[in-house]
């Protein structure tokens, strides 16, 4: 099978440092290859797998809304291009990059990781389309999109053998929080269960660049 997966600009698939979404789909790209089917990654520069890499926009998580409509025009024209040359075309990133594919009878996995937004699925399933499936990463995900079309709870991929499980554990051992800092991350839960059961909490991860991201980053607000 001849599978294509797709991925926003801004961080490289995988992430050198930060990048939860992209881990997950490098994770995803490599496990198809296991599999024994040709993969494709289109992504951000200096993304790479085990198979071939189609880099495009720029790594640039600021980037302007005129600099994302390029990266989206650029996705259309290769999908026109390409749409009879895949099985499966699996997208992480923005939902309109399968507009050009959307009626094709290409095999299509929209991927959600975080709340979804109910407008973008509305418009696209009163679209013609055909063979389209949504997934998200949590029950709790696909109850904010689930208005229309065919949902799936898939949760997010690991790959054990890069950890070793510790069975004992000290009672003051730390807690650890990684992820970024927004309230859908959880981050004030963590210090909840530090403060109930008097544990040291370390708490690492990037802020988000809303307003309002950068007031639940004060975490002064949960001590």
């Amino acid at each position: 099978m001849k599978i294509l997966l797709i991925m926003d600009p801004g961080i490289p698939v995988p992430p050198a440092l930060y990048g939860g979404h992209e881990r997950l789909v490098s994770l995803f790209a490599e496990e198809y290859h296991k599999m024994g089917h040709e993969v494709t990654l289109l992504a951000g520069p200096g993304s790479h797998c085990s198979g071939k890499t189609v880099a495009f926009g720029t790594n640039d998580l600021g980037r302007s809304k005129q600099v994302r409509f390029y990266e989206a025009r650029f996705v259309w024209k290769y999908l026109r291009n390409n749409r009879n040359s895949f099985d499966l075309i699996h997208n992480f990133g923005r939902l309109v990059y399968l507009l050009p594919v959307l009626n094709n009878p290409v095999k299509k996995i929209m991927t959600y990781g975080r709340p979804v937004a109910q407008g973008g699925i509305k418009i696209v399933n009163s679209l013609p389309n055909r063979n389209l499936i949504f997934t998200a990463c949590s029950n709790n995900c696909v109850a904010t999109g689930n208005v229309k079309g065919r949902w799936e709870t898939v949760y997010n991929a690991i790959d054990f053998s890069q950890y070793k499980l510790n069975t004992k554990v000290t009672e003051d051992a730390p807690l650890m929080f990684l992820g970024r800092l927004d309230r859908i991350k959880g981050a004030h839960t963590a210090i909840q269960v530090a403060k109930a059961t008097n544990n040291q909490l370390i708490i690492a991860g990037n802020i988000s660049h809303t307003v309002e991201d950068h007031r639940f980053g004060d975490f002064k607000l949960f001590c």
